[in-house]
């Protein structure tokens, strides 16, 4: 075997790891990406389960209250989850608190 040809095999095993690399990485981006997008579609399914439970609750009035910037953001960053659970808790608040006003 010439020097050449070793040179030749050994360019072209670098050549092979570098291009699986190349797929090892795209394949882990891939995934992280497939998985934050299940994280915020997780997210917003929690959060329209709240939603609905605070439409069953005040029919007429949850829209205002939504609306308030006060209880509900502007901007909803879905990939925030503990954003996402601050919110759920305040929707569940209302909820409790219409629930006892209601009782009264």
């Amino acid at each position: 075997m010439s020097l050449r040809s070793v040179y030749s095999t050994s360019w072209n095993i670098y050549a092979m790891r570098e291009a699986l690399q190349r797929k090892h990485d795209s394949f882990e981006e891939a995934a992280d990406l497939a998985l934050k997008a299940c994280q915020m579609k997780e997210n917003r399914l929690d959060f329209g389960d709240a939603l609905n439970t605070l439409k069953a609750a005040d029919p007429t009035g949850w829209s205002r209250w939504y609306d308030d910037n006060n209880n509900i953001p502007e901007q909803i960053t879905w990939s925030n989850r503990p954003l996402i659970d601050a919110m759920i808790a305040r929707i569940h608040q209302r909820v409790v608190y219409l629930q006892s006003t209601s009782q009264s």
